[in-house]
């Protein structure tokens, strides 16, 4: 909730009240110059483990193409929603890969070496052994902070949505 208000603070706003909640840090700046925003919805026990140091990792595994693959950058900011719960923490990309169309298990044999920085066993891996597509996140500068609950409308299931997209660059032969 926002300060001052009893209700839930609706997506349109949430960047400004996570630079608030930052109150002038060294990270606002990355915030503002992010040229893209995420909203993370986190399960437990992960998002102890981003908040711990323990996990440098985030990954979302897909069936289908679906966010956030092949839309996360180094430098984007990724603010993390625990499940059922309030949004509580930020990082920052420090680099981002994507791997899809695992045919077999060569691929999954590649993606296990990042077991420890994902914070995952050999469960995990059989949960997501038929998917298709990948997205590795390095995260860097994690930073919990007050929790910020949302107004998101009913209904809406999605596990990732991205609150700002911005270009880094004008199209080229454009004036910036």
């Amino acid at each position: 909730m926002i300060a001052g208000r009893s209700t839930p603070c609706p997506l349109s706003e949430l960047i400004d009240v996570v630079e608030d909640r930052l109150d002038g840090g060294p990270l606002v700046s990355d915030l503002r110059s992010a040229a893209r925003v995420h909203l993370a919805f986190m399960r437990e026990p992960y998002l102890g483990h981003i908040l711990s140091g323990r996990k440098t990792i985030e990954s979302r595994f897909s069936v289908n193409r679906v966010m956030p693959f092949n839309r996360v950058g180094n430098g984007d900011a990724i603010l993390f929603k625990r499940s059922g719960g309030p949004v509580e923490a930020i990082a920052f990309v420090a680099c981002a890969g994507l791997y899809f169309g695992h045919p077999g298990p060569a691929n999954f044999e590649e993606l296990w070496e990042y077991s420890a920085p994902l914070q995952v066993d050999a469960a995990f891996w059989s949960t997501v052994r038929n998917a298709r597509y990948a997205t590795l996140i390095w995260l860097r500068n994690v930073l919990a902070f007050k929790p910020i609950w949302i107004a998101k409308a009913p209904g809406d299931r999605r596990p990732w949505i991205i609150l700002r997209d911005q270009p880094q660059c004008p199209p080229f032969g454009e004036a910036p």
